[in-house]
């Protein structure tokens, strides 16, 4: 299914894919989506050697971290993304927010809270916003993160860019545009070699 909502919405010109996990501990992991996606799916030609120039182009972000600095534009910028969410029922350590100020309105409604909770009700808030904004957004959600959900994610995200090379009638098993800056780098390293 995500490769067909990755693939369909770029059929409509939603050609970003931005990767956004609420989970400090999962930032490595949207940087890995971000090579996964780029490497396979940007391609020149496609199986019957036409050149199609496809691809979907990978953004990592961290909420909440990236939802300050990038959500303005995810939310009234130009409509080519698609925002995936990555969410964590359970976070771990529950660590509460003091109550510096228990007179001061403008932070009452933290009264009580704690980081896990602000985290969760922050994500909310931004996919209602994006939602509400016209802009197409999904949440994955994972019950904790440990090797069985991390694995989970891995096969789901593999397995969806296998499917969108069939869906591009791509190679996504091939980087034909990495490997000629390889030999391109190693070819000027050796003609520098030659002349020293």
């Amino acid at each position: 299914q995500l490769a067909a909502v990755q693939y369909l919405l770029s059929q409509k010109g939603k050609t970003i894919n931005v990767l956004m996990p609420y989970a400090q501990k999962l930032i490595r992991f949207a940087d890995w989506f971000r090579q996964l996606l780029a490497e396979s799916i940007g391609k020149a030609q496609n199986n019957d050697g036409r050149v199609v120039n496809v691809g979907l182009t990978p953004i990592n972000a961290l909420g909440v971290t990236d939802q300050h600095s990038q959500s303005q534009l995810y939310n009234e910028g130009p409509n080519d993304k698609l925002i995936m969410f990555i969410r964590v029922n359970k976070r771990g350590v529950t660590v509460p927010i003091p109550n510096l100020y228990p007179n001061e309105p403008s932070v009452a409604f933290l009264k009580r809270a704690n980081f896990n909770k602000l985290i969760e009700v922050e994500y909310q808030g931004t996919a209602q916003a994006l939602t509400h904004n016209q802009r197409p957004n999904l949440t994955i959600t994972i019950d904790q993160i440990d090797e069985n959900h991390l694995g989970q994610l891995f096969m789901l995200f593999e397995g969806a860019t296998s499917f969108l090379g069939e869906f591009f009638n791509i190679n996504a098993f091939d980087q034909p545009g990495v490997e000629l800056s390889k030999n391109l780098t190693k070819n000027i390293l050796l003609e520098k070699k030659k002349s020293n």
